[in-house]
């Protein structure tokens, strides 16, 4: 091999692994960023500033990563993890829907209702109201 040759194969080597290291380091970053949402949730004013300040990280570099690793915004996401925790509540519990939306992080119960109809296509009221029915119905059955 020529020095060029070699000198091509090492830099190739070290690009190789500096990709490796950076790749290691922003799933590090993703994972930390969706324990923070996941964690915290139910703060009313959690966003990307929030978290950014949490973890000493610019905004931008925060939305890049987590869109790379998740393929949708932290709004999205966390908006979709509080409607599952909506539906969670209702299946479990006798809270009303104000309580819910306070609970899940959600000031406007009237904004809750449109975020989980448009998820799985029925109000909240409609929903809870499914669920009763079905436990009635299992509870005649036992």
């Amino acid at each position: 091999q020529t020095l060029l040759e070699t000198k091509l194969v090492f830099i190739s080597f070290f690009e190789e692994s500096f990709n490796n290291i950076n790749a290691d380091s922003t799933r590090k970053i993703f994972e930390k960023i969706l324990h923070h949402l996941e964690k915290d949730y139910t703060n009313k004013n959690l966003c990307v500033d929030t978290i950014s300040t949490t973890l000493n990280m610019q905004k931008r570099k925060v939305t890049l990563i987590f869109k790379k690793y998740s393929n949708c915004s932290i709004a999205e996401y966390l908006n979709d993890f509080r409607m599952e925790k909506t539906k969670e509540l209702l299946e479990t519990t006798d809270f009303y829907i104000d309580q819910i939306a306070d609970k899940v992080g959600i000031d406007n119960s009237n904004y809750m209702y449109s975020l989980f109809k448009k998820k799985f296509g029925i109000t909240p009221r409609e929903f809870s109201m499914k669920i009763k029915k079905l436990q009635q119905k299992e509870a005649l059955l036992s």
